[in-house]
């Protein structure tokens, strides 16, 4: 691709908006460009990380016992991480001491929750909180019967029927750290089975997948707000502005938390949680790299610098984590400097 935007360009990154698939990636002759190729390598890089990063099942706990319920930590069969991944029928199996504890519990359940690291003990260090502190008042709100939590380490989903049936649920619900992909190494699934037994195969279960937070959401019109607030991009290439489109993070059927509407480079925040913004978060809904090397379809390098300013000030280090604070003024100056550099917007009285 060229260093300037054209037409062929501006088409590219409205389809990268839509997925996080590696879609319109610059080339040199029949081969990748060295940005998108170490980006390449630096996703898979994340991904042999996750797969091989151990639980922290002590933290775990400590978290989950937060939810006022009892917690348990047990372990599968598998030994060891090198183990539970050449030996995945050990991954489905509690140790005779892990059975042993967790009978004391039985009782007559709706439902018992298990939280095994899988393939990426990450995603559940990370998401298993979150996502229960969702679910558990729900479930409380209906007068389900909640077996205590039970963390399993070098667990796999089909251990979830035998912990399940040891305490006495109707249904299992295993939340596990899913195979790392490229663009996800924490990526949590949930499988639900309803009377699980020894006859349980995968083909009885539903799973709700891919489930991490990856920044922003998107709702629907009329969702209740906790955040709103705009702040300002200005994107100047050797002097030249370059537009920040409208329609950033608005698809037919919702809105993303983080978005623009008018191509005057307002990046408006609707949000329901309350929750940190950055500059990341909106390139990454744009669907428009923002690294060290590019910046749009911008080439960075001695010759080519980026700088970051920040209200007219200049700032270092990574510009995907500046803050989208409200009336933040935020300019990235690629290249040769402007006259001006901006430092604040004339923000309309109502967004």
């Amino acid at each position: 691709m060229a260093d300037h935007p054209t037409q062929s360009d501006d088409a590219w990154t409205r389809l990268r908006a839509l997925t996080k698939a590696r879609i319109g990636l610059a080339r040199t002759g029949a081969s990748l460009a060295t940005a998108p190729l170490l980006e390449f390598k630096l996703a898979h890089a994340r991904a042999r990380d996750a797969v091989h990063e151990s639980l922290d099942q002590p933290r775990l706990v400590a978290d989950l016992g937060m939810l006022a319920l009892p917690v348990r930590a047990v372990a599968s069969a598998a030994e060891d991480r090198q183990t539970y991944l050449m030996r995945p029928d050990f991954g489905r199996r509690l140790t005779p001491d892990g059975e042993a504890s967790l009978k004391p519990d039985a009782s007559a359940y709706d439902i018992a929750i298990v939280i095994a690291d899988g393939l990426s003990a990450r995603a559940v260090q990370m998401h298993a909180r979150p996502l229960l502190d969702k679910l558990l008042p729900g479930l409380r709100a209906e007068g389900w019967r909640i077996a205590p939590l039970v963390v399993v380490r070098h667990g796999r989903v089909a251990i979830g029927d035998t912990i399940a049936t040891l305490l006495g649920a109707d249904c299992a619900v295993v939340l596990i750290g899913e195979r790392p992909g490229l663009t996800a190494p924490d990526s949590m699934g949930a499988y639900l089975t309803w009377r699980p037994s020894p006859r349980t195969t995968d083909a009885d279960r539903n799973c709700v997948s891919n489930i991490r937070p990856d920044g922003i959401g998107c709702s629907a019109a009329g969702t209740p707000l906790a955040v709103r607030a705009r702040a300002h991009l200005d994107v100047l290439a050797d002097g030249a502005r370059v537009t920040v489109p409208a329609g950033i993070g608005i698809l037919p059927t919702c809105r993303y938390w983080l978005s623009t509407t008018k191509p005057d480079g307002v990046a408006e925040i609707l949000s329901p949680e309350r929750r940190a913004f950055t500059l990341g978060d909106l390139f990454d809904i744009w669907g428009a790299p923002l690294g060290p090397d590019r910046v749009l379809t911008f080439r960075i390098g001695p010759a080519r610098p980026l700088r970051i300013y920040v209200d007219g000030r200049r700032v270092t280090g990574d510009p995907r984590a500046v803050r989208l604070v409200p009336r933040r003024e935020i300019a990235l100056v690629i290249g040769r400097l402007p006259a001006i550099i901006p430092s604040r917007f004339a923000f309309a009285r109502t967004p």
